[in-house]
């Protein structure tokens, strides 16, 4: 059920026994309050990293970072273009050189369908453009190209992405020292970005879960109904500083810091995870 601003404006006229018509800035300053505690959580799965790309930007109402998920997107690739090849290891080759550009990366399990002797589950060791090295252990007839041959992989999660201890300071060595590409394993938070290093050389689609700073805009209420002890409270304390009425400021700030407590101490707060 939505707090609606109307109701709070009621509640703390009845308190205060006033006839206030507004106090939407005091509700505003309980709602950052509440939010300053890390008590609004927000997600944007809106970014998407497509080859190259190393930077992801802070949602709306950023405050705090609680974790970014990376998922490399399920890949289906059809064509007539791919050959098989007993080489020890043994490889698909791809006269298109399309492996890189239709998202196929190391790691994962591609299923071959369509070939004449190849049908079966692999797992990709290292890969280029024109040619997909399958791990020891994988083995291929020789074919050449020209059958209709589908190669698809799941989608699969690349988590945790970790913040550098050491900073945005840290990210620059690393990219100076190594511009290698891979998995990414680390983040720095700067300039309202998020640097990825190392640099993905595939499409990633992105989740950054976040602490988040309440809008400026008391119509639209984000926190759920178990806020509602604690905003009524808080709107009737900032009230009451703002009239100057000393026993209602006494009793209504003692009200609210009580209730505050309460959603804090029933949040669950995520630890923030760093590298060592």
């Amino acid at each position: 059920m939505a707090i609606l601003k109307a109701a709070i404006l009621t509640r703390v006229n009845e308190r205060l026994q006033t006839s206030f018509t507004d106090i939407d800035t005091q509700i505003q300053e309980v709602l950052d309050d509440l939010s300053e505690e890390d008590l609004l959580v927000g997600t944007d799965s809106t970014q998407t990293l497509v080859s190259g790309d190393l930077v992801l930007d802070e949602p709306t109402g950023f405050r705090a970072l609680v974790a970014i998920t990376l998922t490399i997107p399920s890949v289906t690739a059809t064509r007539t273009t791919y050959a098989f090849v007993d080489s020890n290891p043994d490889t698909i080759t791809d006269s298109s050189n399309s492996f890189i550009t239709d998202g196929f990366v190391a790691g994962q399990i591609i299923t071959v369908t369509g070939s004449a002797s190849n049908n079966k589950s692999l797992t990709i060791d290292t890969i280029a453009a024109g040619t997909i090295t399958l791990i020891a252990g994988n083995t291929l007839t020789a074919e050449a190209a020209g059958a209709t041959v589908t190669i698809m992989a799941n989608g699969s999660e690349q988590f945790p992405i970790v913040a550098l201890k050491g900073g945005h300071q840290e990210y620059r060595k690393l990219r100076h020292n190594d511009r290698s590409t891979g998995i990414p394993r680390w983040q720095s938070n700067f300039n309202a970005q998020f640097f990825l290093w190392r640099p993905p050389n595939q499409a990633f689609t992105s989740l950054i879960e976040f602490y988040k700073a309440h809008p400026q805009n008391v119509d639209a209420i984000e926190f759920s109904d178990n806020y509602k002890n604690a905003i009524n409270a808080g709107a009737t304390w900032k009230m009451a500083l703002e009239k100057g009425r000393e026993r209602m400021i006494a009793l209504w700030g003692a009200i609210y810091a009580d209730a505050k407590q309460k959603r804090i101490d029933s949040f669950s707060h995520i630890p923030r995870i760093v590298r060592g």
